[in-house]
């Protein structure tokens, strides 16, 4: 038992501790990409809005085809569980 509370408490800390980093919004994962670090930089050091609007470019290709892996991942996922497993996948979110 004493494992058990020494592992949930240690995992909250953790979520709790990176919950103000701005890559860590809307569930993007903990590091922003490098696409993204680009861009932000870009506009950071007021670079010419061509060179921004190049990187802006880049970061929408990378994000779709970062979605067409997911998506195709999804349903690779999705051949191989029974109704049940399938269920639980989309109560925790791994499925739409």
């Amino acid at each position: 038992m004493g494992g058990f509370g020494g592992g949930r408490g240690g995992q909250a800390g953790q979520a709790g501790g990176g919950g103000g980093q701005g890559g860590n919004r809307a569930g993007r994962g903990a590091t922003a990409s490098p696409e993204q670090d680009a861009l932000r930089q870009a506009v950071t050091d007021k670079l010419p809005d061509a060179e921004v609007k190049s990187r802006l470019a880049r970061l929408r290709e990378v994000r779709k085809a970062n979605e067409e892996k997911l998506t195709k991942a999804q349903e690779n996922l999705r051949a191989v569980l029974d109704v049940r497993q399938e269920a639980v996948a989309v109560m925790a979110g791994l499925l739409p």
